[in-house]
């Protein structure tokens, strides 16, 4: 089997490293951005509400969806709650 060791690969981008620190510290920004911190804490909240209801969230990250899976019994509640916690973070 053959190793690879990528922590100290040539830089064949072509890129100084002031470029590389640059580029790092936009995708740092982007990451941490309001509307991603709101984003995480409304999927926070809507997985925390479905899970009291017995349901289960699957998370599409490429698209943003989520497939929310919840007896029917439990989903107009389910759906009024998430309304009520969530509604404004969305928007």
């Amino acid at each position: 089997m053959r190793e690879h060791n990528y922590l100290h690969t040539p830089n064949t981008l072509g890129l100084t490293e002031e470029d590389d620190a640059a580029r790092m510290a936009e995708d740092y920004e982007l990451s941490s951005s309001e509307k991603s911190k709101a984003r995480a804490t409304s999927l926070f909240v809507i997985q925390s509400i479905v899970a009291r209801h017995r349901g289960t969230v699957k998370i599409d990250l490429a698209t943003y969806t989520l497939d929310i899976d919840v007896l029917p019994g439990e989903q107009l509640a389910c759906v009024q709650e998430i309304e009520e916690q969530v509604g404004s973070m969305c928007c």
